[in-house]
C-alpha cells in the first residue's frame, strides 16, 4: 500500500492559531516578567519546531509492506521504519513509526 501525504492548510492554520493564542495569553498571566519571557521563548521554539518538522514539512510518501515495515520518502531521502502502532479515526489514520535506536515518529494521514 502506498500512502501519499500532502500539506494541510487547515492544520497549518490551527497550529499557527494555537501558538499565537498562547503568546497572547502570556500578556494576561499574573506572573513575573522573567517567567513570561521563558514561556514566550518556549512557545516560539515550539512554533519553530512545528514549522520545520511538523506543519511545514514537505510532502512525503509511505510504502507499507505486509510485515509491518514501511519506507518513508521525503525530500528525496528514504528512511525505513516499522509500524509500532496504528489507529484509524473518522477522517484520519495515526501511524506510530519506529526505527532502531530512535524515538518514535507519529504520522497523521
Amino acid at each position: 500500500m502506498i500512502i501519499n501525504i500532502k500539506k494541510s492548510l487547515l492544520f497549518t492554520a490551527i497550529m499557527f492559531g494555537a501558538h499565537s493564542g498562547a503568546l497572547l495569553l502570556i500578556f494576561i498571566l499574573p506572573i513575573a516578567l522573567w517567567q513570561k519571557l521563558v514561556l514566550a521563548v518556549l512557545i516560539v521554539t515550539s512554533l519553530w519546531w512545528q514549522g520545520r518538522h511538523g506543519v511545514g514539512a514537505s510532502t512525503c510518501e509511505i510504502r507499507v509492506g505486509e510485515d509491518g515495515s514501511c519506507t518513508r520518502t521525503a525530500n528525496g531521502e528514504q528512511q525505513r521504519y516499522r509500524i509500532a502502532h496504528a489507529s484509524a479515526h473518522v477522517g484520519f489514520m495515526r501511524l506510530t513509526l519506529k526505527r532502531a535506536g530512535e524515538r518514535t515518529r507519529i504520522q497523521l494521514v
